[in-house]
């Protein structure tokens, strides 16, 4: 039977309502609401109550329930990883139910979220966290038990929401964004930025760091309300009050274009609370050629007694952001430093390739991915070899490239263009002049003009 000692305390709360979910279409296009005009935030009921209709009650069958045939020396033989963490926190929240603890309740529905879109942890564990004796088969069984799950952990949600608890304001708000962390499939909610914007700012007014920036990321670039800069600066304006370092950097970054010398302050502030972007930006700052010409203006006419370039301060920043935040983006700087003999470093390819190697290796710092100009400069490396280190390899110049390619998505030309080079002459790959026109053309549709040449040439030849 399913274990009620946790779930009756819950039952005197109204249900939360499931959201319906996304069509076809707009799951496989992404397709998102136009941004409203600005309004008042939904009122806190509000938010619960517009959620689209409720999920029926479903429960397993008898059949379907745990047969309590466990080792008595280890009640969790036989249970997977994901099975072991669900069941902890199961356990842990039946034990708090009387008390509703929001931070050990906040963490049994993330994990409900989580891993009911687990499709193999669907078919083998209840709600209760009972791993089931048969796997179940039927996507129709898995589709039920699933839904209990969802269902249970908004209601979990909604209880948090009246409670005024300011992390589940910034977790409902992530599923109306879809930016949850260890969420990817959001199948079950439809995207509405506006609504999203109305739980980030309820869990701001509340001191919470990352709603603030939520909020603020929210009225800088437009989502679910018009562009407002100066609501975002408040908002982040709020976050940095509480601490929060991706608010420091936002601000920092909104500065820097309209008072410079504020938004230096800002990386500075945000750089010491460890921040590895803001420390990113000090190092192009005081490299000074990384600049356009107008902040270049503007950073000379605000410290009319510095001189830039700074280049040992530049490195310090960069090395500082490489190697004690692991930021890819630093690391490819260093590597490429090294390649080409840039800010007073010298020319050393085994320190270039080290630095490259740590680029595209998705770094420790939250957020960071491998670097796609770092592929590119393994790649380069490959391609000509260096003496009594690295032998030429054609074919690992190629997939490198190719891999910079598909992380990009396309969208870094020159990565289409070498690798149209490639095809076009049989370096490192199979000639095939067919392919590498698709390359020079989708290089050339990202703007990188020496395409077209190729592309005329290769026009009408064979593969």
């Amino acid at each position: 039977m399913v274990d009620t000692r946790y779930t009756s305390h819950l039952n005197a709360f109204p249900p939360v309502q499931l959201p319906s979910p996304l069509t076809g279409m707009e799951m496989e296009t992404g397709e998102q609401r136009q941004p409203q005009a600005h309004r008042a935030p939904y009122p806190v009921q509000d938010v619960l109550d517009e959620l689209p209709p409720a999920l029926s009650n479903v429960h397993l069958t008898e059949s379907e329930q745990l047969r309590d045939s466990r080792d008595p020396r280890d009640p969790l033989a036989g249970y997977s990883p994901q099975g072991r963490r669900f069941h902890e926190s199961y356990a842990q929240a039946v034990a708090d139910a009387p008390q509703f603890t929001p931070q050990v309740q906040l963490h049994w529905c993330k994990t409900l979220l989580e891993l009911s879109q687990d499709a193999e942890f669907i078919r083998e564990y209840t709600i209760n966290g009972e791993k089931l004796p048969q796997r179940i088969a039927d996507s129709k069984t898995a589709s039920r038990n699933q839904k209990i799950m969802l269902e249970h952990a908004l209601k979990v949600l909604s209880k948090l929401i009246k409670l005024r608890h300011a992390p589940a304001f910034y977790l409902m708000g992530g599923l109306y964004s879809h930016k949850v962390e260890g969420l990817s499939r959001f199948q079950f909610i439809e995207r509405d930025d506006a609504r999203a914007l109305s739980c980030y700012e309820r869990g701001a007014r509340l001191g919470h760091g990352p709603s603030c920036y939520r909020a603020g990321l929210s009225f800088e670039f437009g989502r679910g309300t018009p562009v407002d800069t100066d609501a975002a600066a408040r908002f982040y304006r709020m976050g940095a009050g509480a601490s929060d370092v991706d608010c420091m950097y936002r601000l920092a970054s909104l500065f820097v274009e309209k008072q410079i010398s504020e938004g230096i302050e800002w990386y500075l502030r945000a750089a010491a609370q460890g921040s590895p972007h803001a420390c990113f930006e000090l190092g192009k700052i005081y490299e000074f050629s990384a600049l356009t010409p107008a902040l270049q203006q503007r950073l000379q006419q605000a410290f009319p007694g510095e001189s830039f370039p700074q280049t040992t301060r530049a490195l310090q920043y960069y090395y500082k952001c490489a190697h004690e935040h692991g930021y890819s983006l630093a690391q490819w700087k260093l590597g490429h430093c090294y390649e080409f003999g840039e800010l007073g470093l010298p020319v050393h390819a085994k320190k270039s390739l080290a630095w490259y190697y740590a680029s595209v290796s998705g770094g420790k710092s939250a957020g960071t991915t491998a670097n796609a100009m770092g592929m590119l400069g393994l790649a380069g490396w490959y391609f000509t070899g260096v003496p009594g280190v690295l032998q030429p390899n054609w074919q690992e110049a190629c997939k490198w490239v190719s891999q910079c390619a598909a992380h990009t998505e396309g969208k870094l030309a020159r990565a289409d263009y070498i690798l149209g080079q490639f095809y076009d002459s049989g370096v490192g790959c199979p000639r095939d002049h067919h392919t590498a026109q698709i390359h020079y053309k989708r290089a050339l549709a990202h703007g990188f003009h020496r395409a077209a040449a190729h592309i005329d040439n290769t026009e009408g030849a064979g593969a």
